[in-house]
C-alpha cells in the first residue's frame, strides 16, 4: 500500500493506547485498510470531477516554461535583498 513510517508509528501509538498489546497488533493492518480506502475513494473523487493528482484536469496539457523554481525563488531573495541593501538594511 505504501504507508510511511510515520502513519505506521501512529496506528501502533494510537492502538496500543486504546486497547493495548492487542491493539498494536491490530491497529497497523486496521490503519492500513482505511488508508487504502480512503486513497482509493480521493481518486475516485478527482476522476468524478475529471482532475489528475496535482490538481489539472485530466487532458489538460501543463507546460514546462523551463523555469526551476528553486531559481527562481533564489532571485527573488536577491531582489529583496538588494532592495534593503539600497536602502542601507545591510
Amino acid at each position: 500500500i505504501g504507508i510511511s513510517a510515520l502513519w505506521i508509528l501512529f496506528s501502533i501509538v494510537v492502538g496500543g493506547d486504546l486497547f493495548g498489546l492487542v491493539g498494536m497488533v491490530v491497529g497497523v493492518p486496521l490503519f492500513a485498510t482505511f488508508y487504502g480506502l480512503a486513497r482509493e475513494f480521493v481518486h475516485y473523487m478527482l476522476d468524478n470531477r475529471g482532475l489528475d493528482s496535482e490538481g489539472n484536469h485530466v487532458g489538460e496539457v501543463v507546460e514546462d516554461d523551463g523555469i526551476d523554481g528553486s531559481k527562481l525563488i533564489l532571485e527573488k531573495v536577491n531582489e529583496i535583498a538588494d532592495e534593503i541593501r539600497s536602502k542601507g538594511g545591510l
